[in-house]
């Protein structure tokens, strides 16, 4: 996935939304104290929040609202999704991406708190109608209640996969108005997706040039982590095939140390 912009609005200084187009190479150029650091650290907070953290006095003081958003758009997207052992998807099957095809990530913070709370959304362009609006928010058994109730055909579909289900529907429901709407991804298959793309993002390393810097500075040491993350990453489905492996080996010698036993 590629970042390609970045949206803030009641951030610090940044009271109105402003969008900052991210190409391959994008310079940041302003006098002293008009907000370009904070650029850098609203990328900080949406990636890691290490070394920069939302705080409670971060919100816009010429605004009365207590909700700050940062917002991350993405192209590049995944070709599929793993959500469960038994879902495949994609964000475009979902209705999980906005008027260009890109994936808009919205985090609110509500810095009415004190340590203010955390709040994911995609902005998409996603269904209108009362039965395919909340397809991501409901549960297996639900769907399957769903599906009844509009008179899906689930002869042919795998009833224990939520995406399959959730096609069915909008497949019998067929040619859905969109609008662009706000779905959360904090709870159910809208957790799960926000969970699978996560492993995609790009790795953002915020480096702070106004002082020295040590090689066990925090800013230093942490993109060698993310690199690290970054190589586990594409070698992941090795890993738990192997793992399965292992897990089936030991199992197999317990079984057959039982059957001696018994």
């Amino acid at each position: 996935m590629r970042l390609t912009k970045l949206k803030i609005s009641n951030f610090r200084s940044y009271r109105e939304e402003t969008v900052i187009p991210i190409s391959d190479l994008t310079a940041i150029l302003g006098r002293n104290d008009v907000g370009k650091s904070t650029i850098l650290e609203a990328l900080e907070i949406f990636f890691n929040q290490d070394i920069v953290k939302i705080d409670q006095q971060d919100k816009c003081v010429h605004t009365d609202g207590n909700k700050v958003q940062i917002t991350c758009v993405f192209d590049e997207l995944p070709d599929s999704l793993i959500i469960d052992s038994s879902s495949e998807t994609t964000l475009k099957n979902e209705y999980l991406t906005n008027s260009d095809g890109e994936f808009e990530v919205v985090k609110e913070f509500d810095c009415g708190l004190k340590t203010p709370k955390e709040t994911v959304f995609t902005k998409a362009m996603h269904p209108t109608n009362a039965n395919l609006s909340d397809l991501l928010q409901l549960k297996n058994s639900d769907l399957k209640k769903r599906a009844t109730e509009i008179n899906v055909n689930l002869q042919e579909v795998n009833k224990s996969s939520n995406a399959e289900l959730r096609k069915a529907i909008r497949e019998k429901v067929n040619n859905p108005q969109t609008s662009e709407t706000l779905i959360p991804l904090s709870k159910d298959d809208g957790k799960k997706v926000w969970e699978a793309v996560q492993k995609s993002l790009p790795l953002f390393a915020l480096f702070q040039s106004d002082r020295p810097s040590k090689d066990d500075d925090r800013e230093v040491s942490d993109p060698m982590k993310l690199a690290v993350q970054a190589a586990v990453r594409e070698v992941q489905d090795d890993l738990d095939r192997i793992k399965k492996k292992v897990q089936e080996s030991v199992l197999e010698v317990a079984r057959r140390t039982l059957a001696k036993l018994t």
